[in-house]
């Protein structure tokens, strides 16, 4: 991470993913170590590079409120840090109120199995689309990111948004990225 920190450009910012271990094997489980190294690794490594630390959930991670109260108690507040749930039953008021009073961001997903909905529990976004309707390969559409543009910025959501493409399976996620910038002004 500090030779990432060393090689990026002034301006530049990482927005690094948990590992796997964290979020599909332990399920947060006997992770509080682990999550707090990750932290702090991640900051003495990029610094004021670092923009945000998401944990990204499987599908078979159903919501209870044990598992969001687990959640909550294991992240670190300090941090901009986001939670990308893949079940819809977590797209809930209570899960997002939850988060947002522990200031933990609801990512929002475009998934083959959840809601469309761009969720704004806090002022900073998180959107990740990965192919709808088939994951990592549907493309989107310039009308699809004309919408996604006029919902960001015409109803002012966020302070800050961070948008990931994971259609990546081919070149659509690049095209998508490169397309939506262009329309982006926020």
């Amino acid at each position: 991470m500090e030779n990432w920190f060393k090689k990026s450009p002034d301006g530049f910012i990482y927005f690094v993913k948990a590992p796997k271990v964290i979020t599909h094997i332990k399920k947060f489980l006997g992770c509080k170590p682990e999550i707090d190294q990750l932290y702090a690794l991640c900051k003495r490594g990029l610094s004021d590079k670092l923009s945000c630390i998401l944990f990204q959930l499987p599908s078979s991670f159903h919501y209870s409120s044990e598992k969001l109260n687990l959640i909550i108690e294991s992240l670190t507040r300090n941090f901009k840090t986001a939670v990308e749930f893949r079940h819809q039953i977590w797209c809930s008021k209570d899960a997002y109120d939850q988060l947002a009073k522990n200031n933990i961001i609801f990512c929002s997903v475009s998934h083959p199995t959840m809601p469309s909905d761009i969720i704004a529990n806090t002022f900073v976004g998180c959107l990740r689309l990965h192919g709808n309707p088939k994951m990592f390969y549907s493309e989107y559409s310039h009308t699809d990111l004309m919408n996604l543009n006029a919902s960001i910025v015409n109803k002012h959501l966020f302070e800050e948004v961070f948008i990931y493409f994971n259609n990546t399976a081919s070149a659509t996620g690049v095209l998508n990225a490169l397309e939506l910038s262009r329309l982006f002004k926020y």
